[in-house]
This record gives C-alpha cells, structure tokens and sequence, in this order.
C-alpha cells in the first residue's frame, strides 16, 4: 500500500512537469528567474535593463504589486521570445535612436 502511494507520481511524468491545468514549471521558473534579472539593480546603481526597469516601475506605481509586475515582466519576455522564434530574427529593442536611424 505505501509503495503504491510512492509510485502513483512516477506513472505520470508529463502530468508532473506540467501540474494539472498550471502549465510547464520550469518554463515559468525560467521566465521567473529572467523576468528577476531584467528588474534588479546592482551596487553600481544602474538597471540592468533600463526598459524593462522602467516597465517594472510603471507597473507598480499603477497600483501592483511586485509580483504581479514580475508576471508583466515575463509576458512581455515570453512575446520576445516567441517574436525572436517566429521571424529568426535577432532582437533589438525599441529605442529613441533607433526609430530615428530608420526614417
């Protein structure tokens, strides 16, 4: 009865690694840990990513919390990527200097 209970997780891996209706975890846990590295400030001051930075800023002072910006983050990060894999193209960010260069 108890070695039944420890392997009923093991006959189901797919059902494991997506949790039921929740999705994949370690693709969340990536985006998680991205989506963190994108907003965090070193010592030095500066944003890693200044847009993203901004994004997170933008979010919170509209009234969210820091966890609801963190899944903003990794929307827009998951849009990027899918972008990137859909055209093959490599990403560049939306800059002022940018859209001036092209017109």
């Amino acid at each position: 009865m108890i070695l039944q209970h420890l392997f009923e997780g093991l006959k189901k891996p797919a059902l494991r690694a997506f949790g039921g209706c929740q999705g994949n975890r370690q693709l969340h846990g990536l985006f998680y840990f991205l989506a963190v590295s994108m907003v965090t400030v070193p010592k030095s001051g500066k944003p890693n990513q200044s847009i993203f930075y901004a994004c997170f800023q933008r979010k919170i002072s509209e009234g969210k919390t820091k966890s609801q910006a963190l899944v903003c983050i990794m929307r827009r990060l998951v849009n990027i990527v899918y972008g990137i894999m859909k055209n093959k193209r490599e990403y560049r960010p939306f800059t002022l200097e940018n859209n001036a260069t092209e017109e």
